[in-house]
């Protein structure tokens, strides 16, 4: 059985040591920078995010700063691992 949960990934155009971040949610960007570094508010994330995911667009926003990508991250339920698929799954 797998799990599916939301990922933020957080690309800085500028020459960072970390350039790629990644976060559980558009809120948790928010914790750690400021409106002002990502050259965008939670709303308008989150409304833009929304409205592409309605249209079945790819969910990103980009910035002068930042490319901002909304995706899913998969993972096995910890009983799951190691166990091999069924043939049904293959």
């Amino acid at each position: 059985m797998e799990n599916y949960r939301a990922i933020i990934h957080l690309e800085w155009k500028d020459e960072r040591e970390q350039k790629h971040e990644y976060y559980g949610s558009p809120a948790s960007l928010y914790r750690r920078y400021s409106v002002t570094e990502l050259g965008v508010g939670n709303s308008a994330l989150n409304t833009h995010f929304h409205r592409a995911s309605k249209k079945g667009m790819p969910q990103v926003y980009e910035t002068e700063t930042c490319i901002i990508r909304k995706g899913v991250l998969v993972s096995s339920k910890p009983e799951d691992k190691g166990k091999s698929p069924s043939k049904s799954q293959e």
